[in-house]
């Protein structure tokens, strides 16, 4: 029990670290995300910014926030929820079709694909993309569902239904996150979380990024408020239910691995201080779920297409992309995977050449130790720093069929005053959820309670940990940005409350100088 104390606090400990260290990072330096004229069409930089101006706009930022929640709270109840959660998603379709995005690169093929599998189509599937990265059949399985039921739409028009769908999604882990909120926290923390989502840009930016990342979050999402549910109460319907919402994420999107082992982990440590074996058969379950879930999309599209699928691209290469420097930025994506693609090109000898590259990339980093911690400070604080999460560049690249072509010239086309304004939002909101993140991660540390408070921490030191030694892109971190809301939420109601105290004890002293000015005047 004492081991599984100082296991629970280190962890802690070491997430309000990272956090505050971001903070820092996030109040000096900036990644700037923008077209480049290499191969890939883009170019992270991290550059410097005015700290003192940078604070003050952050400052201002949390004052804004806590006043908001203050206000929002006064108002208060389930309706005002359930209103401002419209309002989002009401917004969300509104720009949706205002900008009329298109898909690119890998969204833009599994849409493609889809659309022609509604159809009856499935050569597709004989293609390289998919024969290697069969994974994204899970993205696919939902945009052919939905294809289907909207009798085999245009291209466009699919697009455009699959992003106000995913918009509803976006919202409705909002909604899911803000019950963990009040559930591992207290019921005010619920609206906070819900209002941090709200007023945060990048979470509408993704709305139009139809790639299972807003479904990967709801089902994570689920998939923690069951976990916490089965904590307190031990009822087996919550670990059943983490079970199965753990096991789609997996499905749905094979980065929400990252918050299964977090919350495998979790339940290992509940399971041995409560002396309490079932949650962990659930957390086993959740991954057998997702890999038999997937397995079975698999060999369903291989029935469909009459095909036989190979061989993945490994772990291995993936990792020696993320050792590697990329025309972006540090460790970022640089098409090494791509060499593997050809049939020709055996597991055996795709593992071989990985394990040489990685070797090599070892013996660099061994040789100069400096320029390794260079590589991946730079690989980290450009994915973690970038406050648009890839959003803002990828939507410049994109097809835009919109009708305020004003509007979306000035927040996709050369930097002016518009894009300007967003930029500078979304970098002091990023620095406000972060430091948040970091007060509730105290609060965390100071409270009583077991793995459910551990879930959110683990899960964000996971997610950082991963992509600094895998491939790396700002819009990975999105999803660990959007986990952490709960515990940013604990971190407004705190500053909250030590603010309403400050401006209590600011007024009984001025009343005590009042009184002690009457007293002197009467003597």
């Amino acid at each position: 029990m004492r081991v599984v104390r100082m296991l629970h606090r280190a962890a802690l400990a070491a997430f309000v670290l990272l956090l505050a260290a971001l903070t820092l990072c996030a109040l000096a330096l900036t990644a700037q995300n923008g077209v480049g004229d290499n191969r890939m069409l883009q170019v992270v930089t991290l550059a410097r910014q005015p700290f003192l101006k940078s604070l003050s706009l952050s400052l201002c930022m949390l004052a804004a926030l806590a006043g908001i929640h203050v206000l929002l709270e006064k108002i208060g109840g389930v309706r005002l929820n359930a209103g401002l959660c419209a309002l989002w998603l009401a917004a969300a379709v509104f720009w949706i079709w205002a900008i009329g995005m298109r898909q690119r690169a890998d969204a833009q093929l599994v849409m493609a694909d889809a659309s022609q599998f509604a159809r009856g189509y499935y050569g597709a599937l004989s293609e390289d993309y998919l024969q290697v990265y069969t994974y994204q059949l899970g993205l696919c399985l939902p945009l052919h569902v939905l294809a289907k039921l909207l009798s085999g739409p245009a291209l466009g028009q699919l697009d455009f239904a699959a992003q106000c769908l995913n918009a509803a999604l976006g919202i409705a882990g909002a909604g899911v996150l803000a019950a963990l909120a009040q559930e591992i926290f207290e019921k005010r923390a619920a609206l906070a979380a819900l209002l941090l989502y709200i007023v945060s840009l990048p979470t509408l930016l993704f709305a139009q990024f139809v790639y299972n990342i807003n479904l990967m979050i709801l089902l994570c999402a689920g998939t923690m408020l069951c976990f916490a549910r089965y904590v307190r109460t031990g009822r087996v319907g919550f670990g059943a239910g983490y079970a199965l919402l753990g096991g789609l994420a997996l499905a749905a999107k094979p980065n929400a691995a990252v918050v299964l082992l977090a919350l495998f982990i979790c339940a290992l440590m509940h399971g041995w201080a409560r002396k309490d074996g079932k949650i962990v058969l659930f957390a086993a379950l959740s991954f057998a779920i997702g890999k038999g879930a997937l397995a079975a999309v698999t060999a369903w599209y291989a029935q469909k297409g009459g095909v036989t699928f190979r061989a993945n691209v490994s772990m291995w290469a993936r990792l020696a992309m993320g050792m590697q420097e990329s025309p972006i930025a540090a460790g970022w994506y640089n098409n090494y995977t791509e060499r593997f693609f050809s049939a020709d090109v055996t597991a055996e000898q795709e593992k071989a050449q990985a394990l040489a590259d990685i070797g090599a990339q070892l013996c660099r980093m061994r040789e100069n130790p400096a320029a390794a911690l260079a590589f991946y400070r730079e690989k980290l604080l450009t994915q973690w720093l970038e406050p648009a999460c890839d959003m803002l560049w990828s939507g410049q690249l994109s097809e835009k069929a919109g009708r305020y072509t004003g509007v979306i010239r000035g927040i996709y086309g050369a930097p002016g005053a518009l894009r300007g304004w967003m930029e500078g939002y979304m970098d002091a909101m990023q620095t406000a959820v972060y430091a948040l993140a970091a007060v509730g991660g105290v609060c965390a540390l100071r409270k009583k309670g077991g793995a459910a408070l551990l879930m959110i921490p683990v899960t964000v030191l996971g997610g950082a940990l991963y992509h600094l030694i895998f491939e790396a892109k700002a819009q990975y971190a999105y999803p660990y940005m959007v986990y952490m809301l709960p515990l940013a939420a604990a971190g407004l109601c705190r500053l909250e409350d030590g603010a309403a105290r400050l401006i209590c004890s600011g007024k009984k002293w001025v009343q005590r100088r009042a009184e002690c000015a009457r007293t002197s005047h009467k003597d």
